[in-house]
């Protein structure tokens, strides 16, 4: 369980990146996921500069 104080910081960001599971397939999803809201970030911020 996270123990920061604030969802989606930088710190939170790190601290799914550390998360490891014993199936590959969940891995796989989990990063997969991961992937979806890091690219939906990046997208939000160039719209917010335009």
């Amino acid at each position: 369980m996270f123990s920061g104080h604030k969802h989606w910081s930088q710190t939170h960001a790190r601290w799914l990146a550390a998360q490891k599971f014993d199936h590959p397939a969940q891995q796989i999803v989990f990063q997969d996921q991961l992937d979806v809201i890091t690219d939906a970030q990046a997208r939000l911020e160039r719209l917010d500069d335009s």
